[in-house]
């Protein structure tokens, strides 16, 4: 399983759950913390990058289904940051 947003509250939750029951979980965060070193394995990786979609390439091989849980936000709802993230990261996946 590969888990997007494992830094944040949701991601973090669904992480630790898929791997309570026993799933290989692959996590994917801006930034690692406490949280998102609860699963199997953890990616640092920003998904508003262009080249996300090709660092990820090989973990989603493996992986037989994706919990898309990250997201940016801000003030602003039209901020490039939530576009680049919120838009861009999630076509990539």
């Amino acid at each position: 399983m590969l888990v997007t947003g494992t830094s944040g509250h949701v991601g973090a939750v669904v992480g630790a759950h898929l791997l309570e029951r026993g799933h290989e979980v692959v996590g994917v965060s801006r930034r690692l913390n406490k949280s998102s070193r609860t699963v199997s394995r953890a990616i640092s990786l920003d998904l508003s990058r262009v080249d996300a979609a090709a660092t990820i390439a090989g973990a989603e091989a493996r992986c037989d289904a994706i919990v898309h849980a990250a997201a940016a936000i801000d003030s602003d709802p039209f901020a490039p940051a939530l576009t680049l993230t919120n838009g861009l990261g999630t076509q990539q996946l």
